[in-house]
């Protein structure tokens, strides 16, 4: 939970899967992405093309409102690990120095911190550094397409986004979002219904993905909403967005001069080639924020 763990477990967890491959080239990507197997026939082709390049992308589609909306942009990423590791770099996901946020795209690390798991007391490290050099965008031409909230209800899309944006604010310093403010920005409003299981198989999805929501698909589940926005509404979600984020600034102000500070602040950081730092102990700092923070935004759930 937001409360329970460290923003960049996931990370964590992406790093663990790049320093076991011994392939050429690495994809990193979440569980709720798949790979569209009829769009790989010339992967080897284009991969061979570009073997020089440190890294590349390749295309994502998501679901959306009637279908899978196909090539949607070309930022997946491809890391060519065989020359990176000739080149003395382990490619690997953390702080964006240039940055100083979380990135999805692996970097050239330069530095490492620790931190003891609050859950589990397990001590587990984490990178910072800048991105590496991108080349050959859009350069591959599998398609991987991005389930994400496909399978949730709304009452479960919304828990998880809770508790991702509890963990982000913590690492980041900063006060996290309302529940309105979670529910305008991911478009948790204005449901008059969902489709049935018929109507979402009959989408193009890769045929990985078909089983799937065979079996586990129900009506009530956001991959088959169905959303009625009128312009007027919106505009007014949109106003009503700003005025959430204007609070939500003015909190982090107030709680910043109280002496509120996040993870990214108490982290030490350290060249690659020094001794490991000291863990930062985030289920006390946790405490320590817990001072600072509202009521509801220190739950667990």
């Amino acid at each position: 939970m937001g409360g329970q763990w460290h923003a960049f477990q996931s990370g964590v967890n992406l790093n663990i899967g790049l320093l076991s491959l011994s392939t050429d080239w690495g994809l990193p990507t979440g569980a709720d992405h798949i790979s569209d197997s009829r769009t790989a026939s010339n992967l080897h082709e284009d991969l061979r093309a570009i073997n020089n390049l440190p890294a590349a992308t390749c295309y994502r589609g998501k679901p959306g409102a009637r279908g899978i909306i196909h090539r949607l942009d070309d930022r997946t990423p491809l890391v060519n690990l065989r020359l990176l590791r000739r080149q003395g770099v382990e490619p690997l996901l953390g702080l964006d120095l240039s940055r100083s946020l979380g990135s999805d795209y692996p970097l050239c690390p330069a530095k490492k911190s620790r931190f003891t798991d609050p859950i589990t007391g397990v001590c587990k490290p984490i990178y910072a550094g800048c991105q590496i050099p991108l080349q050959g965008r859009g350069k591959v031409h599998i398609e991987v397409i991005s389930y994400g909230h496909f399978f949730f209800t709304m009452e479960q899309c919304l828990h998880k986004i809770r508790r991702w944006d509890r963990a982000s604010a913590r690492f980041l310093g900063i006060a996290p979002k309302r529940d309105l403010e979670l529910r305008l920005l991911n478009g948790l409003y204005c449901i008059k219904g969902f489709r049935s299981k018929e109507e979402v198989m009959a989408w193009d999805h890769p045929p990985e993905i078909l089983r799937v929501i065979d079996r586990f698909y129900e009506p009530g589940m956001l991959g088959g909403a169905i959303r009625e926005i009128s312009p007027a509404q919106a505009r007014a979600a949109q106003a009503l967005r700003k005025l959430l984020g204007l609070e939500r600034h003015l909190r982090t102000h107030w709680m910043r001069a109280q002496g509120y500070r996040g993870l990214k602040e108490l982290h030490q950081w350290v060249p690659l080639d020094a001794p490991d730092p000291e863990p930062l102990d985030v289920a006390r700092v946790y405490a320590e924020q817990n001072r600072f923070l509202p009521s509801w935004a220190r739950g667990q759930n």
